[in-house]
């Protein structure tokens, strides 16, 4: 009885070990009609299109270069700092040619994304250090040296956080 109990114990001991001295993930879906995401400009939202069916979307017009929409992806409040890794979800699209975009995140590189080669999947765009007031955001403004002379569309949809 005694070893059984002492054998219990030391289980039960490795299991509290463990469970004290692991890391917790956080890692969530960041979607594009929920409150952790703010848009500004004129976007469409799609409902036939996207993740669960919906998504907003964008022309891109060499003429409309001086009002662009943009998106602003923000991660839970009270996040505490660590390596945050994002991935976009580009949905289904068809009709005009879509958009070569830039996702930013601060105190990072852009990251540059032809939406065209894209359809029904998440495409990784890097990691960053960051904390609560991290956030992945993107605009409809033409790339610098990428063709921005015909009508593309730009897509705004879920973004994938995790953290480390």
């Amino acid at each position: 009885m005694n070893k059984r109990r002492s054998l219990v114990r030391i289980l039960l001991a490795t299991i509290t070990t463990f469970l004290l001295t692991s890391t917790v993930y956080a890692s969530y879906t960041i979607n594009e009609t929920g409150n952790r995401f703010t848009k500004t400009g004129p976007m469409w939202h799609i409902t036939n299109y996207g993740l669960n069916g919906h998504a907003y979307q964008y022309l891109q017009d060499t003429y409309q270069q001086n009002d662009p929409a943009s998106g602003l992806w923000k991660v839970n409040s009270g996040e505490p700092s660590g390596q945050y890794y994002w991935w976009a979800y580009i949905p289904q699209n068809g009709g005009n040619l879509d958009a070569i975009i830039d996702y930013e995140k601060p105190a990072s590189a852009p990251v540059v994304v032809n939406q065209e080669n894209y359809a029904n999947t998440w495409v990784y765009l890097g990691t960053i250090s960051g904390n609560s007031s991290s956030y992945v955001s993107m605009n409809n403004g033409c790339v610098g040296g990428q063709a921005c002379d015909w009508t593309r569309q730009v897509w705004w949809d879920d973004l994938l956080f995790h953290r480390d």
